[in-house]
């Protein structure tokens, strides 16, 4: 996104909304619309989050056109990993998951093996069901491979399957 279009959106909260609207073209603007934003994924801006987080690639090791228009704020770029659509994909792939919440949540929280999921604060992880009823948890960073490493959720998604 340019500058200029980066005026124009003041900030990300616009941009999410424009991209709500793109997502559900049938659905008018209206004060209605505020519950279902809510639910929508989180927009993650690439390069101050792989600035800030120790295990990601950083900008600079990123391919090198336009490495400096996003270090000097010119240009931004987001991401947005959509883990209900994602959760979808993995039924087709002969799996379930499921977010790790509550009680489970609180024990991996106090032994810290997972922070937060980006997506869901709430959720500490996701758990994998395979049909032969073996359970993996894996912990939220797994998942941050999405932003931190620019790993693609089909790639994350290749990953699990083949814990089989």
């Amino acid at each position: 996104m340019s500058e200029a279009g980066i005026e124009q959106l003041n900030d990300s909260r616009n941009l999410h909304h424009r991209l709500f609207h793109a997502k559900y073209p049938q659905r008018s603007c209206n004060e209605n619309e505020v519950e279902a934003l809510k639910r929508e994924s989180p927009l993650v801006n690439l390069a101050a989050h792989n600035l800030l987080h120790v295990h990601s690639r950083p900008p600079l090791a990123w391919p090198r056109e336009g490495v400096a228009d996003i270090l000097m704020d010119r240009v931004r770029i987001y991401a947005q990993f959509d883990l209900q659509k994602f959760f979808e994909l993995s039924k087709l792939a002969g799996f379930r998951l499921s977010l790790i919440t509550g009680r489970e949540a609180e024990e991996g929280k106090k032994k810290k093996l997972s922070g937060p999921m980006l997506e869901e604060p709430k959720a500490y992880g996701v758990k994998v069901e395979f049909p032969d009823g073996r359970t993996y948890r894996l912990v939220s960073s797994f998942f941050r491979s999405v932003y931190s490493h620019l790993v693609r959720p089909s790639g994350v998604l290749s990953v699990i399957a083949a814990m089989r």
